[in-house]
Parts: C-alpha cells; structure tokens; sequence
C-alpha cells in the first residue's frame, strides 16, 4: 500500500542536510526547485487527494507538470545508468 507523505514531512527530513550547507545556497537551491518539486509531488496525487488536502490545481498547473515529467525522461536518457542510481540502489543490485 502506498504511504501519502505529507509536505511537512518531506520538508522536515530535509531541513538538516539543508542547514548543512553552505549559505546562502539552501535559499537559493529552494527558489530554483522548490516549484517544481512541489509541482512533481502534488501532481504525483490523484486529484481527490489534492482536493483532500487543499491543494490548488490548474490546468496549467497539469501542463507544468507533465512538462517537468518530459524533460525528466530527456534527461534521464543523457545520465549514464550508473549514474541514474543512488550508491545504496547500485550496491543492492551489484552494480
């Protein structure tokens, strides 16, 4: 069963590695991906959930996110596969 991850959630876990970094990089990483991230992870839900929790969307909000999605498929096809994986992913399938 898929598990909802709330926005706070999601901000929470990654507040600390954020603070890590060097200022004035989180705010400036935040402005950069923030939108599209959002976009990605609500546009992820089925439109009742977003209806649920309030979350407005758009028909150009829709467009947004089918953008981002095709220039992730671009995208990804210029990575190489080994790169496409996070360390842990790679070590748990041997790679």
């Amino acid at each position: 069963m898929q598990q909802l991850v709330d926005e706070q959630d999601v901000i929470a876990t990654l507040e600390p590695k954020l603070a890590a970094l060097p200022r004035p990089l989180p705010a400036v990483l935040e402005k950069l991906t923030g939108r599209p991230v959002k976009t990605l992870m609500f546009g992820a839900f089925p439109e009742s959930v977003r209806r649920i929790r309030g979350v407005p969307w758009s028909a150009a909000r829709e467009r947004e996110f089918r953008a981002i999605l095709a220039l992730m498929r671009v995208g990804s096809r210029l990575v190489p596969g080994r790169l496409r994986m996070i360390p842990e992913a790679r070590a748990a399938l041997g790679i």
